[in-house]
């Protein structure tokens, strides 16, 4: 038993927690403490998490009503103890080793150990590139600007809590670990990368990271960093992936409004992402010339992607 506590927020997981916890309990090092806190699920997701309170020094707590991942996870570090904390989706998977070789990277380097993670989706299998292969985690010396353009840190990593605690703990809104290991990151702490996958993590259309409405939870993310970065610098870079970020937000507008036939929406929404970067740009002017056929194209490519 290691001084580690696991934190895991479940909302509408009633399904999935089994799985998370079961790969808790298949570590071959085990931690100290368990504590999911269920954020205002209907759907049972607390009782099906109690079935394993006899097997893992676990404890359960739930809000009343649900206030998202971040405020979920505070309430689970705040009932916790140890000094150490390891993070997990209830909707993921740990394999046997994780623990362990977070733990002994923790012990080498200290900072944020990010574990690689498998990309699956249940009942369709793996899909041939890790998440570090996508994302990969720079070099210390690149990462406090670097994290101000992607975030390269997998949620399913250890830290110190006081590490957490200095850097302000979790706060509300949609991508609050991308805003949490920017200010670890501006506070000194350095990302390490497992050298291999220990996670499977889950994918669905209908994630979190996949909802238009996660933009404008991005956005807001770099414009706290416009107000608290700590150089010029910081805000330079965040400056240009704010730009960059809105235009994917007009672009995800104007696939919106050709979804629901409003061609003109399309083409206005589109125009205005055109000032974008590669990708976006081609979809955007697809979308501002043919909005119905570059939907449907859209929707054929996200099809494949995720089946």
């Amino acid at each position: 038993m290691t001084d580690v506590a696991v934190i895991v927020p479940a909302y509408q997981a009633a399904r999935e927690i089994g799985a998370a916890l079961a790969s808790i309990a298949g570590q071959t090092t085990q931690p100290a403490e368990i504590v999911v806190v269920d954020d205002g699920s209907t759907d049972g997701t607390a009782e099906a998490a109690r079935r394993w309170e006899h097997l893992l020094p676990l404890t359960v707590l739930r809000h009343a009503e649900t206030r998202g991942a971040g405020a979920a996870r505070r309430s689970a570090i705040a009932a916790s103890r140890s000094p150490l904390l390891a993070l997990l989706d209830a909707d993921d998977v740990w394999l046997p080793g994780h623990l362990a070789t977070l733990l002994e990277g923790y012990h080498q380097h200290g900072g944020v150990i990010t574990s690689d993670a498998y990309r699956w989706q249940p009942a369709k299998g793996l899909l041939r590139a890790t998440h570090h292969d996508r994302n990969p985690v720079p070099s210390p010396s690149r990462q406090t600007t670097e994290i101000l353009r992607r975030n390269f840190v997998f949620v399913g990593s250890l830290f110190a809590r006081s590490s957490y605690e200095a850097a302000g703990e979790f706060r509300d809104g949609i991508a609050e670990d991308w805003d949490l290991w920017i200010r670890m990151i501006r506070g000194g702490a350095r990302v390490h990368a497992t050298g291999r996958p220990t996670v499977f993590y889950r994918l669905s259309p209908s994630s979190v990271t996949n909802r238009p409405d996660a933009i404008d939870g991005y956005i807001t993310v770099l414009e706290r960093v416009l107000v608290e970065a700590a150089s010029g610098r910081e805000r330079a870079v965040a400056s240009g992936t704010l730009m960059r970020m809105r235009t994917r937000r007009h672009l995800a507008r104007a696939h919106a409004a050709a979804a629901r036939g409003d061609r003109q929406g399309a083409r206005v929404e589109g125009g205005a992402a055109l000032s974008g970067p590669g990708r976006i740009k081609v979809e955007a002017f697809g979308l501002r010339a043919f909005p119905r056929m570059s939907f449907h194209l859209g929707q054929a490519l996200r099809h494949r992607y995720w089946g």
